[in-house]
């Protein structure tokens, strides 16, 4: 339980650190991660068609590895050619993770509601992110730079209330 709770931490402190960048330098981080993705996909693309190509005999057994790779392959390009197309979803999908976590929030401040302990702040913070997620997800926004600096407002966000949850919990099983 404290590995669970120290990684909790820690994931809270990287959310803090990445949202707090995303507020000063949106456009260029966004475009990094869109750089550093792209080679990513791509070179693992291009290794998973040298693997099917590789096994010519057997290449029937292969095909999911080769449709893979191309996949990755035109993905990878995309990032690196039209970044600005990348930075477009990735709130989207960012905003995803960050519902997941709001809902998990939900259903840990439920349960500390049946042993009848203090859990309405994780209600209420674990509402406040899902309703940001539901925000990033929605996308509502028209400029790239505008998402970016909610998505690094909302990582910002979360990462606090990830650190406060961390530190309640703590009490909570340590005490």
């Amino acid at each position: 339980m404290k590995r669970i709770l120290g990684n909790q931490g820690i994931f809270g402190l990287i959310y803090c650190l990445f949202g707090i960048v995303l507020l000063i330098r949106p456009m260029a981080i966004g475009k990094v991660v869109c750089y550093v993705l792209g080679v990513c996909a791509l070179g693992y693309g291009l290794w998973k068609i040298y693997g099917y190509w590789k096994v010519k005999d057997l290449a029937g057994f292969y095909k999911g590895e080769l449709a893979v790779g191309v996949i990755l392959v035109v993905m990878g390009l995309v990032a690196l050619i039209k970044p600005s197309l990348i930075i477009s979803i990735l709130p989207a999908v960012v905003g995803l993770m960050i519902l997941m976590d709001g809902l998990v929030t939900i259903s840990q401040a439920l349960s500390l509601r049946k042993l009848d302990y203090r859990w309405s702040y994780l209600l209420a913070l674990g509402i406040s992110i899902s309703v940001l997620g539901l925000i990033l997800v929605a996308n509502p926004f028209g400029s790239a730079m505008i998402m970016m600096r909610f998505l690094g407002a909302t990582l910002l966000v979360d990462g606090a209330c990830e650190l406060w949850r961390h530190y309640k919990l703590m009490k909570i099983f340590e005490g």
